[in-house]
């Protein structure tokens, strides 16, 4: 049970009113069924006195009173349930005082009062839980609330921050400003990074999440923001991109064109030079069937399937199709590359431009073509060995004239198709020691006979 205890009342015409009305809801002495007594002290004198309340009248009567008597003293019993008011009021006519009280029953208004005082306790321990640092910024831009995170990570006890400016903690004060601005107007931001001022004099890079918060009416009365340092994963995605950087500079500074494949045989990435040998940009090639790249698709993708089963694969030409509908001859060199896990993730390939080799082999055969018509367009029988006199081409008149095809004659000996083998052997030396012999007689075995026939030898360098 609770009592309140006015000072005096002025005496006046409302006043004395009022106080007519209330003398009739005042009986001092004992109030039956409660047995509560409360002991004020007043003048001097220790009065004993109950309060018995008209139902109905107390919440009029305390406005009134209130009104009147704005200074009171406080008196709890042992009952909290009841409020008492007692003003001190001065009878009409003498001096003496004489105590008023009014009761009223708060049991629900002390409820509510507990269960708001452990709400509070409950949010404020799931703020103080956060491993990010919290704050609260009013629509002015100043500092209501942080737990105690964001004071370790200020350096900043929690009375300093409270009042004080949001964007003056802040190396970048403006764009702090336009950070909570830009939530006030939007509702929310999201990894809005900022550095923070530590009270030490050093700055942490730090990520600010933010929404606004509103009363039950809806009107806004602040944000609530998280932030979270970031120096490390700054640093990690510093790393990153300097390593991407590196990675890539090696790749775009290959004369080969370069690609990488996935299981699907999609595209996931090219260089330059690989843009500039097919006559398409980055964006073209990227996420384009692989196989479609080429003069033949299934060739193609056969290389790609044998790269995932052998884990590489070199040497294997393709046509690319370039601009303007030519064809590129390539030398397709490829492995498989793998994950963190170790898993297959798709194959890093080079396709290298071939033309001018093309070209040299077209030349050389037709060379070779040439050289070949010359040798088979003689009328006498030629033949070619090595340094150990080992036969290394013949024409077709050595091959009517001997009886045996070139397969046959072929990887044998030159000596053993005479009939004295060793002069043979002796032609065949003095040719690569002066360069030429002429007129130097032997005699051939055929197959079915013997030719005797000059030798005409000339040493091929």
């Amino acid at each position: 049970m609770g009592f309140q205890l006015a000072g005096r009342a002025g005496r006046n015409p409302e006043e004395a009113d009022v106080l007519d009305r209330t003398s009739a809801l005042v009986a001092l002495g004992n109030v039956v069924g409660d047995g509560a007594r409360c002991l004020a002290s007043f003048r001097g004198e220790t009065v004993s006195f109950v309060a018995r309340i008209v139902f109905g009248k107390t919440i009029d009567l305390d406005r009134k009173l209130h009104s009147f008597l704005p200074d009171q003293q406080v008196f709890e019993g042992p009952d909290s349930s009841s409020s008492h008011l007692l003003p001190s009021l001065n009878d009409v006519g003498d001096n003496r005082s004489h105590p008023f009280a009014a009761a009223r029953d708060i049991t629900e208004q002390a409820q509510l009062q507990t269960q708001r005082a452990e709400e509070r306790a409950y949010n404020r321990d799931l703020i103080e839980a956060s491993l990010d640092g919290l704050i609260t910024v009013d629509p002015l831009l100043n500092i209501t609330d942080v737990n105690e995170t964001m004071c370790e990570m200020s350096g900043y006890s929690r009375i300093h921050p409270i009042g004080s400016a949001f964007p003056d903690y802040f190396v970048d004060s403006r764009r702090a400003a336009e950070g909570v601005r830009l939530t006030l107007d939007k509702g929310a931001v999201t990894n809005y990074e900022l550095t923070l001022k530590k009270s030490d004099g050093g700055a942490i890079l730090v990520s600010f999440n933010a929404a606004i918060f509103t009363n039950q009416s809806g009107v806004v009365h602040g944000i609530f923001a998280g932030v979270r340092d970031i120096t490390k994963q700054s640093q990690l995605q510093t790393q990153l991109a300097e390593e991407r950087a590196y990675n890539s500079g090696l790749i775009e500074a290959s004369v080969d064109g370069l690609v990488t494949v996935d299981e699907s045989m999609t595209v996931i990435d090219v260089n330059e030079t690989m843009c500039r040998m097919a006559g398409r940009p980055r964006n073209q090639l990227v996420g384009s069937s692989f196989p479609s790249c080429f003069t033949d698709p299934q060739r193609a993708a056969e290389g790609v399937r044998l790269t995932f089963q052998q884990g590489a694969v070199t040497n294997y030409v393709l046509n690319l199709q370039g601009p303007d509908g030519h064809h590129i001859p390539v030398s397709f060199n490829a492995a498989a590359f793998r994950g963190p896990a170790g898993e297959v993730r798709g194959i890093f390939a080079s396709a290298q431009d071939i033309t001018a080799q093309k070209q040299l082999e077209q030349q050389l055969r037709d060379s070779q073509f040439y050289t070949r018509s010359l040798i088979e367009s003689n009328i006498d029988a030629l033949m070619t060995t090595d340094p150990l006199g080992v036969i290394t081409d013949v024409n077709r008149q050595m091959e009517a004239l001997t009886g045996y095809t070139l397969a046959e004659l072929v990887g044998t000996a030159f000596a053993d198709y005479f009939t004295d083998p060793g002069p043979a052997r002796g032609g065949v030396q003095q040719t690569f020691e002066a360069g030429v012999v002429t007129e130097y007689a032997l005699t051939l075995v055929a197959r079915s006979r013997r030719l005797p026939a000059p030798v005409f030898v000339q040493r091929v360098g």
